[in-house]
């Protein structure tokens, strides 16, 4: 397939066929059930076209067949009898009241391009803000639209985003320049039998339960599949469960005291000469003013702040620092409290350090066709445009990274018209 090697996967059975009374069409339901993933299904279809069932495609090297709830329920959301099908309006005197009337879809686009334009000109492409809640399929559309528009207000509405793995990626986006996941072989059609693959010796699972909660692309399954193969795992995580009876450690640290735990660990595998010398020299920046930091969080401090022993916190370093190659899968935990962006930091600052990060089993960088962490159009809007986002002044960060308007500030503005007042708001649900 050219110079990147992809490879198209060879299936036993078509696109879509016939099997008993139905037409199955195999397909990828990324967003479909609200998801993060992108697993294979094969939709099961009447000769209504009504969607009746749904399984999973066990030619599909992501998921190899496995599905959860989200998926196996599409048919009761597909088909239910209130699923708005169609643009709908309703008059803003009648506002409260449930007095919707359909438009055709040349109607909705339309009278939805005349008033953008309208505020535009008027009043300056400032004024509309551009915002979604989660969703996988519009984040990099709605910031297309924002900047073609020259709006430089995206942002995700609310908490969504900014206390759900946000503050994660923005992290890596600002130490590293990219968000990496954990290295599953998720990106080789024979996956784990890939001859450039190399099963992790150890997961470090943080704030997670992958068997029930998956961030963006990770698959739980894939933990048990190499827990198989001998991959050994060290959950960080307060509670009790089943993988964490598995687990080489589990550090039932104090809800919310992550940053200090990850600092604590970090000293650990400095002071004892543990990191990856030859990767920290080639590759990490600012590892001297790391060391300085990290010495503020001997382990016995950072035992008194997170309830794990100084003995545990130890152990789990070198384990860490000793396992070629480690990797992580964290989670919404580490996103959920005060200093979520630091924290964030310094956990994977422990997989920079040790050289776990762009190697095989490691932590790698995913293919983007549209960047994650920067959005999509930014050569759209000028700079004079840019630098009227809002919260700029207060948050360096957001010109890195996400190029998001700031939520708490946003919320001033619409409350003091401060320092201009909002006319119009894309809000797709």
């Amino acid at each position: 397939m050219g110079e990147k090697d992809y490879r198209l996967v060879e299936h036993e059975k078509p696109w879509k066929y016939k099997e008993d009374d139905y037409t199955v069409t195999r397909g990828s339901a990324w967003t479909g059930p609200g998801c993060h993933e992108g697993c294979g299904v094969l939709l099961y279809t009447d000769d209504d076209g009504k969607l009746v069932k749904v399984e999973g495609d066990p030619e599909n090297p992501f998921n190899q067949g496995r599905l959860c709830v989200r998926c196996l329920d599409l048919p009761e959301v597909t088909n239910h009898k209130d699923r708005l099908l169609y643009p709908m309006r309703r008059n803003p005197k009648d506002r409260g009241k449930d007095a919707w009337e359909r438009m055709s879809w040349n109607e909705a686009i339309d009278y939805v391009a005349g008033k953008l334009i309208e505020i535009r000109e008027e009043h300056g492409a400032e004024t509309v803000l551009f915002g979604q809640g989660t969703g996988r399929d519009i984040s990099s559309w709605i910031t297309r639209i924002a900047w073609s528009y020259g709006s430089p207000n995206y942002c995700c509405f609310a908490l969504s985003g900014n206390a759900c793995y946000l503050p994660r990626v923005a992290g890596m986006a600002a130490t590293c320049g990219s968000y990496t996941v954990a290295d599953c072989s998720q990106q080789f059609v024979d996956r784990y039998d890939n001859p450039a693959y190399i099963v992790p010796e150890l997961m470090v699972i943080w704030g997670n339960y992958p068997l029930r909660a998956n961030s963006d692309g990770f698959y739980g399954h894939w933990v048990i599949d190499l827990m198989k193969r001998g991959m050994k795992i060290m959950m960080v995580d307060p509670r009790v469960t089943w993988l964490s009876l598995k687990a080489e450690e589990h550090l039932r640290l104090r809800p919310g005291t992550d940053a200090a735990l990850a600092l604590g660990m970090m000293n650990v595998i400095v002071n004892e000469g543990l990191y990856d010398h030859e990767f920290v020299d080639k590759w990490c920046y600012g590892f001297e003013e790391l060391s300085e930091r990290v010495q503020e969080y001997p382990v016995d401090k950072v035992a008194e702040i997170t309830w794990v022993s100084p003995e545990q916190i130890q152990r789990a370093a070198r384990l860490l620092a000793n396992s070629k190659p480690c990797a992580m899968q964290w989670g919404l935990a580490v996103d959920m409290v005060r200093e979520a962006l630091p924290a964030g930091q310094a956990i994977v600052g422990l997989f920079q350090i040790t050289g776990n990060v762009d190697i095989p089993g490691g932590n790698i960088f995913p293919v983007e066709l549209i960047a994650y962490s920067g959005g999509w159009g930014g050569e759209l809007i000028s700079d004079e445009q840019k630098a009227k986002r809002i919260g700029l002044a207060n948050y360096p960060l957001l010109r890195l990274g996400f190029q998001v308007a700031s939520n708490d500030d946003l919320l001033d503005t619409l409350l003091t018209d401060k320092p201009y007042k909002m006319r119009g708001s894309w809000a797709p649900q």
